[in-house]
């Protein structure tokens, strides 16, 4: 910072001081009433803002817990760390209390989430949070000196003319300066006010070491916004709110310089500590309106990001369809977010699923540019998954060039503390969704055409280079791939007859002068590199760092560390994977290596690198994200399909009905994703109901598809309910907490957190974006003793396999009320549905009413194992006629189980 600037600001707020223009502490804090709680506040233009605030004592416990550990410890608590705390001392469970905190209290805990949240997951407070403890007083107040000094810092600065680009930073040595905190009790509030900087997401932060003061913020242009920012209300009002859908900062008042609201590549996020959920993050299309705000148009399945543009155009290129009915992408399409441009594509899987892609980079390579970026336009397309392809160093110990390593776990390796005695690191690593890093595990690349097998003349030469390395070939993991059985020994023996090698007693082959020269006559010819190699793929430890290393040492530096394992080097996946999982989302980082990080290292294999890593990340992608189904030609037609709904374009759109074989094929799906697949290990059996719109666009629901909509499908729910009446039983719609998931929003109840289910309580509920609707629950039946007995008799009854009528219906009725719901109400959809009904595991069942009436003695069990009906209808039909729609699905299993007297026809509504 420059020594002009610093005292401008100084002298400034001397001035304001004199002239009673900056209001004291206790100013700022009228607003906070006797505990710490924000009360509401009028502003100048007599609106009222309200800070969040807990709503229990609980909740006020655990952020006061969090504080205090900041003040104690000088960094936020892990959740173990703090989960024990709030065990230990108040008898509270973290994991279930911290997801129903109100949103813009907390910091990497998403409101009304149930996903696991990590051990090592780091828990702060925004300003909110540590207003509500009322213990934070003074660090409020210097926090706002600190963003009045960023905005003067941001308006004055000049970059370099050879740096255009270079944003101001603010040091914690210029905070201390600027707010006169020199004695030691002040460093400490210093790395406070550091640890807010991180949690309230307009900076990027970057610290010195745990528990260090020596952080530094980098300011960019949305720091505008808080340009005449008088107190913590008013900051508030104009933060960013980002677990709000379209949320933007209220327009100031005429006469106010307006907030900058615009997005960039230079809009402010920290790279490593990205914003919370995307899910819940404000949509903007593309096309936008005049007042920036867009449409769902450009909301995407997955959101690929690429450092470098070598790796961005092996990306574009490797999704690329080979013909017009394979899978990939037809064509890629410019498009722009806010001046961020990025391409868009409908990838196509074989097999009748595709999900959009969006695709894009930053101007330079590295974590914290990276990061400034994926998060700022993950937020504007919010994405439902996130992707990283490209190069990396690999260990020469566990790779060969050209394999592609997907990260697992990934970390900063270079964030912690450097003193006198060495390097302490403090890595806190980032793991993959389990069905994503099985599907790595697992994953044979041998059908992407970067893969082929090494002839002989490339299995001798990867034996020079790696003598060349200093490497032993024999040991090395990739020897397999590149000598079958019984080809190891008959190629040394070429080696050494050519005189490239000689053998000692042992047999071990050191390098001739011959062989020597031979592998730098291929390193200086062989400019392009190869095309194809017998590359693996390995889920293995990753590492990202803010520098390029060409030090051999580096390896074994990072395994003292304590990663034994480590597999690969590079500079932005822990960026990314923070950004996905601050979000919610799942992620998927693979890098192919290009080198190995020591003094040898060139850029020959870097095209083969970028190239075959984008291949795995694409083909794992069509593997693991849901996607939609697409249509047939005689069911939709595409050319005259809308763009979204409520938007005619061209010709009216011509929808037809899918037909049972469409709907069955959804169930089959559908019942893939059971908690407890394998059938052998039920106990009860299963329905499962899918309710299909035919016309719908990807992101028909999108306005409801966030954890912030969690209360408005919840609404949607209980109408559902209301309207339907009846009997409660158990499990019903709305029992379980609403997460995100890659293709929409799922709610689940009888699934504990180790994965275990209970069967009795489980019920599924999938809406995804297309307006789709999914139904699991694991009591179709259910066993049951008897309710009647013979007079005299003492013995224990055998429990009776039952359905229960009133259960079966009401998901039923439910589930299509809700559907015509929400299409009319967020999608504008009239058009036709399919919908599938199926009980499996209920042979031998009679219904529970024959157990309650004492006559399951006199009617026989159902004896097909499996019931199943589909029909179609409209909208209108979901939402007026349900009763008659779940007759028709239902009336013949009632009629098989003999209560059609009883429950058929349905009542009207």
């Amino acid at each position: 910072m420059g020594e002009d600037l610093r005292e401008h600001y100084l002298s400034a707020l001397r001035r304001q001081a004199r002239e009673g223009g900056q209001r004291t502490l206790d100013d700022l804090y009228d607003g906070v009433v006797e505990g710490g709680l924000p009360a509401q506040v009028a502003l100048a233009d007599n609106r009222v803002v309200t800070m969040p605030e807990p709503v229990d004592d609980a909740q006020k416990l655990a952020l006061t817990a969090i504080w205090d550990f900041l003040v104690r410890d000088g960094r936020w608590p892990t959740f173990h760390e703090l989960d024990q705390r709030l065990n230990r001392e108040h008898d509270l469970d973290a994991a279930q209390l911290l997801p129903r905190v109100p949103p813009g209290l907390l910091y990497g805990v998403g409101h009304g989430s149930n996903v696991f949240i990590g051990t090592e997951t780091r828990v702060g407070l925004t300003i909110a949070g540590a207003a509500a403890t009322g213990r934070a007083q003074r660090e409020l107040g210097l926090f706002l000196d600190i963003v009045r000094y960023a905005v003067e810092l941001e308006r004055d600065f000049d970059p370099p003319t050879d740096n255009p680009h270079l944003r101001p930073v603010l040091t914690a040595t210029d905070a201390a300066e600027l707010l006169g905190l020199t004695s030691a009790l002040d460093q400490e509030v210093l790395n406070r006010l550091g640890a807010l900087l991180v949690t309230e997401q307009w900076g990027s932060t970057g610290f010195g070491g745990v528990g260090s003061a020596s952080w530094q913020a980098s300011i960019g242009r949305e720091v505008r916004r808080f340009r005449r920012v008088e107190n913590l209300d008013r900051y508030w009002e104009l933060r960013p709110k980002f677990w709000e859908p379209n949320s933007r900062p209220t327009a100031p008042n005429p006469g106010q310089a307006a907030p900058s609201t615009q997005g960039s590549g230079d809009v402010l996020a920290p790279a490593v500590a990205a914003v919370a959920s995307a899910a819940s993050a404000g949509r903007e299309s593309h096309a936008g309106g005049a007042d920036g705000s867009g449409g769902a148009a450009d909301r995407v399945d997955v959101l690929i990001i690429a450092a470098l543009r070598e790796e961005l155009e092996a990306a574009r290129d490797a999704a690329l369809a080979a013909d017009p009915d394979g899978s990939g992408v037809a064509r890629w399409e410019p498009r722009s977010q806010d001046g961020l441009p990025y391409l868009w594509g409908v990838y196509r899987v074989t097999g009748g699923r595709r999900f959009t892609v969006a695709l894009a980079r930053p101007t330079q390579m590295g974590g914290r540019v990276t990061g400034t970026f994926a998060a700022t336009i993950a937020d504007r397309l919010r994405p439902a998954a996130l992707a990283m392809s490209g190069v990396c160093a690999g260990n020469p110990e566990e790779t060969a060039l050209g394999d592609v390593v997907v990260g697992e776990p990934v970390y900063e390796w270079d964030e912690g503390k450097r003193s006198p005695a060495g390097f302490q690191g403090d890595h806190r690593q980032l793991s993959m969704d389990v069905a994503w890093l099985r599907a790595a595990q697992e994953f044979d690349p041998t059908g992407l055409s970067s893969y082929g097998d090494a002839t002989d003349e490339e299995a001798m030469l990867w034996v020079l280079e790696q003598l060349h390395r200093e490497q032993q070939p024999r040991n090395h993991p990739a020897r397999e791939a590149y000598f079958p059985a019984g080809t190891w020994k008959p190629r040394l023996d070429r080696l050494e007859k050519d005189g490239f090698i000689v053998r000692d007693a042992a047999g071990r082959p050191t390098l001739t002068t011959a062989g020597t020269d031979r592998v730098q006559q291929r390193l200086y010819e062989e400019v392009d590199g190869p095309q194809q190699l017998p590359f693996r793929v390995m889920a293995s430890p990753m590492a990202s760092g803010s520098s390029v290393i060409s030090d051999s040492k580096q390896w074994a530096d990072l395994k003292a560390m304590g990663v034994r394992k480590i597999t690969a080097i590079e500079m932005e996946a822990a960026t990314i994977a923070t950004i996905a999982q601050q979000r919610r989302l799942p992620w998927l980082v693979a890098k192919g290596v290009m080198d190995h990080a020591d003094t040898k290292k060139d850029d020959r294999y870097k095209q083969f690198a970028a190239r075959a890593s984008a291949q795995v990340m694409f083909k794992l992608l069509a593997e693991l994200v849901p996607g939609e189904a697409v249509a047939t030609p005689d069911v939709i037609d595409s050319a005259e399909r809308p763009a979204a709904f409520g938007v005619a374009v061209g010709a009216p759109v011509r929808v037809s009905p899918p037909t049972a074989a469409d709907v069955r094929s959804l169930l089959d799906g559908l019942a893939t994703t059971d908690p407890t697949p394998d059938a052998a290990g039920r106990k009860n059996g299963r329905l499962v109901l899918v309710v299909h719109p035919a016309g719908t666009a990807v992101d028909a629901l999108a306005e409801v598809s966030s954890t912030a909509a969690a209360g408005e499908l919840n609404a949607a729910i209980q109408r559902a309910i209301t309207a339907r009446g009846g009997p409660s039983f158990s499990p019903d719609l709305g029992k379980g907490m609403w997460r995100r998931s890659s293709n929409g929003m799922v709610s689940e109840s009888g699934v504990r957190e180790d994965g275990s289910v209970r069967e009795d309580q489980l019920l599924v509920v999938k809406i995804a974006e297309n307006g789709q609707i999914g139904v699991i629950c694991g009591r179709a039946t259910a066993m049951a003793p008897p309710k009647w007995r013979r007079l005299g008799d003492t013995s224990v009854p055998d429990l009776q396999r039952v359905i229960l009528p009133a259960l079966v219906i009401g998901l039923v009725h439910g589930t299509l009320r809700l559907a015509g719901d929400l299409a009319q109400r967020y999608a504008e959809y009239d058009g036709p549905w399919g919908i599938g009904v199926r009980l499996s595991g209920i042979r031998g069942a009679i219904a529970y009413d024959h157990l309650e009436n004492g006559d399951e003695d006199t009617v026989p069990p159902y004896d097909d194992d499996t019931y199943e009906r589909t029909l179609t209808a409209d909208t209108a039909a979901l939402s007026t006629t349900p009763d008659a729609l779940t007759g028709q699905l239902l009336g013949a299993l009632f009629r098989g189980l003999s209560i059609e007297n009883r429950y058929l026809p349905q009542p009207k509504a």
